[in-house]
């Protein structure tokens, strides 16, 4: 089928995250980046739109509706083909549930793609890892240590095999997670922190980057918090920016849109035209 602006549409569907004017800056500059790359070929309408409903303010223009209700919305004003790109690192427990919940509406539509999360393959992997080493590791002088929220099973898998790309590409790049048991409340965080921190073999300045797309409560309430009981004999720099503010990442995303267009590496069972 050929992509109609009237009848097509593109939607963004993020995790999610209170409405602050940090993830609103993060969401918006990525949308806008978005819509600039494919304005000139005019080939759908751009949505935004969570994945829970739980996160939706009302009061914002940014983000009005969650998937399910704009897929309604969607459906009522006739739109034909649907593709839906996951602002989602890894394909855990809340791309799982994208994919549920798609798959009910399936047959709305007469067209309707979900794109890969944006690590699900070794090719993203070593894509991804090559943009953070061009971007924080033009300083080779500097330990990067990247903390994650983590991912399950298959998930987890891919974070995996980027953490050992880009480790392969620089060795001062090191790769924590939010998420395992052992470090599920801020103590045993910082504490797991602190341990990777000792464990560095060089005395360089740290900066700790936050490996998630938005700055939202696991930066503040985990990272931040963290870092403020760490002991270091170095000076230690926390980046201030979320992923999704970076251009780099920008690109990334649109590259994973090009791909979900083109049908390449969509998931095959919503890849399909009535």
């Amino acid at each position: 089928m050929q992509k109609n602006n009237q009848t097509t549409a593109l939607i963004l569907v993020h995790h999610g995250g209170k409405l602050t004017p940090e993830v609103i800056n993060g969401y918006t500059s990525l949308k806008i980046s978005v819509v600039n790359h494919f304005a000139r070929q005019n080939l759908f309408q751009i949505y935004d739109a969570f994945l829970n409903k739980r996160y939706i303010n009302n009061s914002e223009e940014l983000i009005t509706l969650d998937l399910e209700s704009l897929l309604e919305r969607l459906f009522q004003l006739g739109m034909q083909q649907v593709f839906i790109q996951p602002s989602l690192l890894v394909p855990g427990q809340q791309y799982q549930k994208l994919i549920e919940l798609v798959t009910v509406w399936q047959d709305k539509f007469t067209d309707i793609r979900v794109g890969n999360a944006l690590l699900s393959d070794l090719i993203s992997c070593q894509k991804l890892a090559g943009m953070m080493n061009n971007y924080f590791g033009k300083y080779p002088e500097v330990e990067n240590i990247l903390v994650a929220h983590g991912g399950v099973n298959h998930g987890n898998r891919w974070l995996e095999v980027f953490s050992f790309e880009l480790k392969r590409l620089n060795s001062c790049f090191h790769l924590v997670e939010l998420s395992r048991d052992e470090f599920a409340n801020l103590e045993s965080f910082s504490e797991h922190l602190q341990l990777k921190i000792n464990q560095l073999t060089t005395n360089f300045p740290i900066k700790i980057i936050s490996f998630m797309l938005i700055l939202g409560h696991h930066f503040y309430n985990d990272i931040v918090s963290s870092c403020q009981k760490i002991q270091v004999n170095t000076a230690i720099e926390i980046f201030p920016q979320s992923l999704s503010e970076l251009e780099f990442i920008h690109q990334f995303v649109i590259d994973k849109i090009c791909q979900l267009l083109s049908a390449k590496n969509s998931l095959n069972l919503l890849t399909q035209s009535k």
